[in-house]
């Protein structure tokens, strides 16, 4: 069952994320004001559905091995390369009149992609060892560590 939760997620965010880019350029691509007004509460919806389906394959692939990990990166990519191609094969005219060539689009997809799947920089956490080594500031009243100044 799990592995068939992932598979849709997986499936869903792909369009999620070529959405973002497809809408942002149909944006571009009219003078509607209808029209833009419905892409940009789309691009919104999409921002959020996008982040929320990534946190979510996150942690149905929190347990997976280094290699394990690798080979479903690589399965979401043939995904999402295949899907690249099919939208612009459909939707190149309203693709090239908002501004991407077929290299353009390439790109703007696979920015997408990267983005909805980078991972965020940790963030430094005092443990509650460096705690204890800690003192405060005085001036702030924050934890500062044995060499740090402020």
């Amino acid at each position: 069952m799990l592995h068939g939760l992932e598979i849709s997620i997986a499936v869903l965010i792909t369009a999620e994320i070529i959405a973002e880019v497809y809408y942002a350029v149909l944006r571009e691509a009219t003078r509607s004001e209808i029209l833009r007004a419905l892409c940009d509460q789309i691009l919104r919806d999409e921002l959020r559905h996008v982040q929320f389906q990534a946190d979510q394959l996150s942690k149905l692939r929190s347990r997976r091995s280094g290699l394990g990990i690798v080979a479903t990166m690589a399965a979401q990519r043939f995904l999402f390369l295949g899907t690249t191609v099919v939208v612009w094969i459909g939707h190149r005219k309203a693709i090239r009149r908002g501004g991407l060539s077929p290299v353009g689009w390439w790109q703007s997809c696979w920015r997408a992609f990267d983005q909805a799947f980078a991972v965020p920089a940790p963030v430094h956490i005092l443990s509650p060892a460096t705690l204890s080594s800690a003192t405060l500031s005085p001036a702030t009243k924050e934890p500062v560590t044995a060499g740090t100044t402020r």
